[in-house]
């Protein structure tokens, strides 16, 4: 998983932009103040007292509201069910998040944020974010085009609006993703801060890497064979680490990456061939006119790898992370990694 490229005062700025449109648009804070009194209404007093920070609030403060409005919810939910003893507990619960799905119009209907103005918002924020990749696995792109197709990253719901409907215009819940990600694998798990790695926390560096296990004359002159795994770092945070390997489990990262076995094997054959001498000398020696070709070795390894290697780059090119890890492997290193 690669963390998105900005900073958290960053998003922040973007998280609180995201809110005032958002609410302008859906007139969010109006239509729940005139909402006539009913047996929601406990459970809208509490999210029109706290709209802002439930719409621009980071993760823990999402988790924190959803903790307290979980009592208001329960009422609401008994209250209803007396009411409609003939319905299932699953139309009573649909009937909930419809109520509130009506207000955080995500895709409710034609008029919500993924279809309003021929969907003109949804893509608005996925160029915002300019992700070129699936933030969770790193293996799909997720371009963001509009002429002459159209086509955006999916918008995965870190707090599923099954179970947070009152999220499901919140900007810290929504993360670019792909479809594999998304509705293949993730579906209805329940994810939390406490539990996965929010991409726009942090990605797996310093956490988890890939590697194969073997040398590369192993592979390169003996064709030995090997496996690709994601291992934890040595110096691995013991807090993040659980929650990493979460992510690795729900989103069938080493099953996935299994099959990209070939791109890794090319990495080692690249880090056989062009070595860091190799790279010293293309550095040196290629001066047309006194100038030097090249700005950097980082430059040189990203040019012969084919793929970004640094840790805010990451996010540009699909396997860029098992780029960089197997070149690393094999000693050769861009930068330092940094969370």
């Amino acid at each position: 998983m690669i963390k998105v490229p900005f900073s958290l005062a960053e998003l922040d700025l973007m998280a609180d932009a995201f809110f005032k449109k958002n609410n302008a648009q859906f007139a969010i804070a109006a239509t729940i103040q005139n909402r006539p009194k009913d047996i929601f209404s406990d459970v809208f007093d509490y999210i029109g007292a706290n709209l802002p920070e439930i719409m621009k609030g980071r993760p823990d403060r999402l988790e924190f509201h959803g903790n307290q409005l979980a009592p208001y919810v329960t009422t609401s939910i008994q209250n209803f069910t007396r009411l409609n003893g003939d319905l299932s507990a699953r139309t009573i619960k649909k009937n909930y998040n419809n109520e509130i799905l009506k207000i955080f119009n995500y895709d409710h209907d034609h008029n919500s944020f993924t279809s309003r103005y021929d969907g003109r918002m949804a893509y608005d924020h996925a160029e915002l974010l300019n992700l070129n990749c699936c933030a969770y696995c790193n293996a799909q792109f997720t371009y963001t085009i509009r002429k002459p197709a159209k086509t955006r990253p999916h918008f995965d719901h870190f707090y599923a609006k099954s179970d947070h409907p009152y999220f499901a215009l919140s900007f810290y819940n929504l993360i670019p993703a792909c479809y594999v990600c998304n509705s293949t694998l993730k579906g209805s798990i329940i994810f939390k801060d406490s539990t996965h790695l929010h991409p726009f926390l942090g990605g797996f560096e310093n956490i988890y890497q890939f590697r194969t296990g073997i040398k590369d004359t192993d592979f390169v002159v003996n064709k030995q064979d090997f496996t690709l795994s994601l291992n934890p770092c040595k110096s691995a945070d013991t807090v993040l680490e659980p929650k990493a390997k979460n992510n690795i489990k729900d989103f069938a990262l080493v099953a996935r990456y299994e099959k990209h076995k070939d791109i890794a094997g090319e990495i080692i054959k690249k880090a056989y061939f062009y070595n860091n001498t190799t790279i010293k000398e293309l550095l040196e020696g290629y001066q047309p006119g006194g100038h030097r070709l090249f700005n950097s070795e980082a430059e040189i390894i990203e040019l012969l790898m084919g793929n970004k290697m640094t840790v805010d780059r990451l996010h540009e090119r699909i396997f860029s992370k098992l780029t960089r890890d197997v070149c690393d492997e094999f000693g050769i290193s861009v930068a330092p990694a940094k969370n």
